[in-house]
């Protein structure tokens, strides 16, 4: 193998990932953090209400 093969490889390799990696943990945290705030503002709604 010639080093220009070994460098097309690895640059193949380093932009190809598997799709089961593709796993975003800062979409998650955004979600719960969503949610979290929609119930809070669930539960105190009535508060709310009056402040605006």
């Amino acid at each position: 193998m010639t080093t220009e093969e070994i460098l097309w490889n690895a640059a193949f390799e380093n932009e190809s990932t598997p799709i089961d990696n593709l796993y975003d943990y800062n979409e998650e945290q955004a979600m719960e953090r969503y949610y979290e705030d929609k119930e809070l503002f669930e539960r105190y709604a009535e508060y709310f209400r009056h402040a605006s």
